[in-house]
């Protein structure tokens, strides 16, 4: 466990904190590359139906 000495609490904290610090780094890119390829499927989307709109009012 983390707390048999002071070293080893010492060490466990650190390595726990390294961790934290690297699970963060790790999510916080997978969020930011999710919502990143969100905005640009929704850009895409939006493209796509105004594109939709403007054929059918052509060819109405």
């Amino acid at each position: 466990s983390c707390f048999d000495g002071d070293a080893q609490t010492l060490w466990c904290l650190t390595f726990n904190r390294f961790l934290c610090d690297f699970i963060f780094a790790v999510i916080e890119r997978i969020v930011r590359h999710v919502s990143l390829d969100k905005t640009t499927w929704e850009d895409r989307l939006d493209e796509m139906s105004w594109r939709d709109g403007f054929t059918e009012q052509m060819f109405i």
